[in-house]
């Protein structure tokens, strides 16, 4: 999928009065650049500016399609921006052009990104917050559309920084290890998978986990 195209089919959308609450909006210009970020176009609806940024989502299944499918900062960053503008007397408002027409649902992918999620989540009063499902035909043509659902309560109960993981060790030969009181013991080589379970900051949690140079405190 070619995302330079996203500004191509947002733009027909919008002219062709598709997208909720811009039906008589017209495109000014498009890579708009407003103080540290870049935004894909900016819009006039009733002698009103309205800049929105578009984002094309293929992460989807047949009900429910979630954005980013890899942890986007600058994405997190232009949300930041979006809602200062509207603060600030220009409105804001983000598209999610979503390649498939199986899903009625829509959620930011928390699995992948909980700093974008949770600040899309805090933003949605403030932006305009819109994603489509779209029909292509085999032709590539644009057949019809429909509006997603966001269901804001579960990304509410479930988009926390909290859980189970998983931490999978590789041991690449035998090796005698010193383990606290049970003294030194054999370990086989091969793989060894820790459960965990953190009920807050499970990101730094995991992160920490990572690092090789630390205080080993834990036991694992």
């Amino acid at each position: 999928m070619d995302t330079s195209l996203s500004n191509r089919i947002a733009g027909y959308l919008i002219e062709s009065g598709a997208v909720p609450n811009f039906k008589n909006a017209k495109i000014i210009s498009s890579e708009v650049k407003i103080g540290r970020s870049r935004f894909d176009l900016l819009l006039e609806n009733k002698n009103k500016r309205i800049v929105l940024e578009v984002k094309t989502c293929t992460l989807f299944n047949k009900r429910l399609a979630m954005f980013p499918d890899a942890k986007t900062e600058r994405g997190r960053r232009q949300l930041e921006d979006l809602v200062k503008l509207s603060q600030n007397g220009t409105k804001g408002a983000i598209l999610f052009l979503v390649h498939s027409y199986f899903p009625y649902l829509f959620l930011p992918n928390y699995h992948t990104d909980l700093d974008f999620s949770l600040t899309l989540l805090n933003s949605r009063k403030k932006i305009k917050i819109i994603a489509l499902g779209l029909f292509w035909d085999k032709d590539f043509s644009l057949k019809k559309f429909k509006i997603l659902k966001i269901p804001w309560r579960i990304l509410r109960r479930e988009a926390k920084d909290g859980g189970s993981y998983l931490l999978i060790l590789e041991l690449r030969k035998n090796t005698k290890i010193e383990v606290g009181s049970l003294g030194i013991v054999s370990f086989p080589k091969g793989f060894y998978i820790y459960v965990g379970k953190a009920e807050k900051n499970l990101l730094k949690r995991v992160s920490r986990h990572k690092r090789k140079l630390k205080k080993k405190h834990w036991h694992i």
